[in-house]
């Protein structure tokens, strides 16, 4: 059996690194509007695969393009540097399907539009 930590909305302050060894899940998946801090910090915390989706509250993903030493351009400057992927060690699942801790997962963040948000979606879309 697959132990799953989920994860959504609001951060638990309880959620300490020993908590997190203490429930030892196999996968962590979050569910939307979590800071990036955060979910870097779970992350940062266990040894196992961490997914994630976007909520309607959640910036917009810039993934930036990887150069050859380590670091990133940003998508929209020229040679313009930036920070990698957010939020580091985990992975995005929006509009994707993954295997993680032997399960298969299909990723659709976001919501219904009710202003203009970056994870907001008409019916239609």
């Amino acid at each position: 059996m697959v132990r799953v930590l989920v994860i959504a909305d609001e951060e638990a302050p309880n959620l300490l690194p020993r908590t997190l060894r203490d429930i030892a899940p196999d996968l962590v998946l979050s569910a939307g509007d979590l800071p990036w801090h955060y979910l870097e910090y779970v992350a940062s915390c266990v040894d196992v695969p961490v997914v994630f989706v976007p909520g309607n509250h959640d910036p917009k993903l810039t993934p930036g393009r990887a150069r050859r030493r380590g670091t990133y351009d940003a998508e929209d400057a020229e040679d313009a540097e930036c920070e990698g992927p957010r939020p580091l060690g985990a992975q995005c699942l929006d509009q994707d399907v993954v295997e993680a801790a032997g399960l298969r997962i299909a990723g659709l963040g976001g919501c219904v539009r009710y202003n203009s948000g970056p994870h907001q979606y008409t019916q239609r879309q």
